[in-house]
């Protein structure tokens, strides 16, 4: 599954960018073909910059230690 980390700092999904945009919550400005990136304008007229992440970038956050 394609993960996008975003300028504001959160992750989404591609199924979530695709709900945002077809509910017309965000509109696509640019997309990057050899990239992934792409430039969404969000309600409020804010820009975000999604960049597409593989899920192995994020994975140590999710690490646990093992209990005491």
């Amino acid at each position: 599954m394609a993960v996008y980390v975003a300028s504001n700092g959160r992750y989404y999904t591609a199924s979530e960018v695709v709900e945002y945009i077809e509910n017309g919550r965000w509109t696509p400005c640019l997309w990057e073909e050899d990239t992934g990136r792409e430039l969404i304008e969000t309600r409020r007229g804010d820009l975000l910059l999604l960049v597409p992440t593989d899920t192995a970038d994020f994975e140590s956050t999710f690490e646990t230690e093992p209990a005491h």
